[in-house]
């Protein structure tokens, strides 16, 4: 992917720099900005905290009630695609299922399957909104982990899997769908729920993933939940600055001071880095931000141009794994730039949720493409809040775009159960 992952935290950790470069700037020899008035330091952390509220934080998640599960392994096959001797081999693939309020197969009550993403499964698990929606449903819900992650680890464990290139050449996207299919129709034959309907979840990567699969897989999967998924971000099919322009905004619409205090930061950081030590006493305020080649900002984001190299990412990533990049591959293998089209023309039941002050929405879908594939988005939205189990405190924004997915959701349960 071409884009710069400043993150919600790291841009945190910036904004308190700042304060400490711009509200006192001598600690490191260097004035402010004689047009800057000074601010109380109250205003600057009123401000954090509403960046802190406004995103889904640890003890936000870890307050809520945990689902009652029981843990599974399966047996999953290394290799999907080929049929060398080290194809066969196998790992124990993780995966939670509720049955608590499973109506059964004999009614042909839905599965919820959720996708795990680029984590321990666990972290889902304990928090997520088909917690609440189970009981109405009536559903069986399925959380599966992706390869690699948590305790499913080829190779016997994480050192192992991670040791080399041969060891990780069978991390990819489609041997994760193809160990999320296999998983899906072991269960519904072991349960004799062949006539079930299968709704996958997922957000972020996860949904994604949940995009990929509902093209993939479609016989498996009557539809697909996808929160905050970045599909358009890859090989430049949106503007590759488009998540630094929403973090931008976010911030001026926030604190129009602190979006001109960091407009007007990176001449001040140029000074400083320039001073025998000013990369030191950087270094000490931001910790792991690099500073190389700092220069104004340009275009419509605060944050200085950034210069995607990609023979340097690929040499790097050749020293560090021993291979190099596919660049165009995801593209190719997905839809490429016109993935809509693909959309419109082969698929069906997908849902593309997006809260609008989410970074990762600038690579989202954001207008329907179809009359099933349907795009929900809020003004106030963050990412991935939508999928996260309610709380007696949210706002009204996600409750609306929960009750918008359910409705889609049981639309496609009773057009599949009609077929019958």
């Amino acid at each position: 992917m071409e884009f710069h992952p400043l993150n919600f935290g790291l841009l945190c950790s910036i904004l308190l720099a700042l304060g400490c470069l711009l509200e006192g700037g001598s600690a490191l020899g260097i004035r402010t900005h004689s047009g800057m008035p000074a601010r109380k330091n109250q205003v600057r952390c009123a401000f954090l905290e509403k960046l802190k509220r406004s995103r889904i934080t640890n003890s936000y998640v870890s307050s809520l009630s945990k689902a009652s599960y029981d843990t599974y392994n399966y047996t999953q096959v290394l290799d999907h695609f080929a049929f060398t001797p080290e194809s066969y081999q196998t790992f124990p693939q993780r995966y939670f299922i509720d049955k608590s309020n499973w109506g059964g197969a004999q009614n042909n009550s839905p599965i919820f399957v959720w996708l795990g993403e680029e984590q321990d499964i666990t972290n889902d698990v304990e928090s997520n909104f088909m917690i609440d929606q189970v009981a109405n449903f009536k559903a069986l819900v399925v959380y599966i982990e992706h390869r690699y992650y948590g305790t499913s680890m080829p190779f016997g464990g994480e050192e192992e899997a991670y040791a080399n290139a041969s060891t990780m050449g069978y991390f990819t996207i489609a041997q994760a769908l193809a160990d999320y299919a296999i998983v899906i129709v072991h269960l519904k034959k072991t349960l004799n729920a062949e006539n079930c309907p299968v709704v996958v979840v997922g957000g972020s990567y996860g949904g994604m993933l949940a995009t990929w699969f509902r093209l993939k897989y479609p016989h498996i999967t009557i539809g697909a939940l996808a929160s905050s998924a970045p599909i358009l971000y890859l090989d430049a099919i949106v503007p590759t600055n488009g998540y630094d322009s929403v973090v931008t905004e976010d911030l001026r619409d926030a604190s129009e001071i602190c979006y001109r205090r960091i407009n007007e930061s990176w001449d001040m950081m140029d000074k400083i880095a320039s001073t025998p030590q000013g990369l030191l006493n950087l270094s000490k305020l931001f910790i792991s931000l690099e500073l190389n080649e700092i220069s104004a900002p340009a275009g419509t984001t605060m944050f200085p141009p950034y210069f995607f190299d990609i023979k340097s990412y690929s040499r790097n990533c050749y020293l560090k794994y021993g291979v190099v990049p596919r660049r165009h591959w995801l593209t190719t293998e997905f839809g490429g730039h016109d993935i809509k089209r693909v959309l419109k023309d082969f698929g069906s039941n997908i849902i593309f949720s997006n809260g609008l002050r989410d970074p990762w929405s600038a690579g989202g879908v954001l207008a329907n493409i179809s009359e099933s594939i349907v795009a929900i988005t809020t003004d106030e939205g963050t990412h991935c809040l939508d999928i996260v189990q309610s709380a007696s405190d949210d706002p009204a924004w996600p409750k609306e775009q929960r009750r918008k997915e359910i409705t889609i959701v049981q639309k496609w349960i009773n057009d599949y159960r009609n077929q019958f």
